[in-house]
């Protein structure tokens, strides 16, 4: 009895199905339209000269280890020897003000910000 009462009560009617896996359909595109609109912006210091590569922010879907390896990459191809590679995330507005902060801390410390441009995320 017990079970009847309970597959009674998590029944989906016929007529509400086509609305769950359309709405199930909605969430899923939603999901990967926010990770479409992450942004970012990737800097690498190059601590012997006292400068800091940086891009411009730019919208992605790619990994944060796949945009360092590829910004690496584009920096070796410029010939530029540097430190690690940070590409931090959020959306457009709090990546332009994380990166002018960033530029900001690193002139006060006596860094050359050089915008790196030669480079296509």
């Amino acid at each position: 009895m017990r079970s009847s009462i309970a597959s009674r009560c998590f029944r989906i009617p016929v007529l509400a199905r086509p609305m769950i896996a359309a709405a199930s359909v909605v969430v899923a595109l939603a999901a990967g339209e926010a990770r479409a609109e992450d942004w970012r912006y990737c800097l690498a210091p190059q601590r012997a000269e006292h400068k800091v590569y940086m891009s411009t922010p730019f919208p992605t879907a790619k990994s944060m280890e796949r945009l360092q390896d590829e910004f690496a990459s584009a920096l070796a191809r410029a010939g530029v020897h540097h430190s690690a590679v940070q590409c931090p995330r959020g959306d457009a507005q709090s990546i332009e003000i994380m990166r002018q902060q960033a530029m900001r801390f690193n002139r006060e410390s006596g860094n050359a910000v050089v915008e790196f441009d030669r480079w296509n995320p």
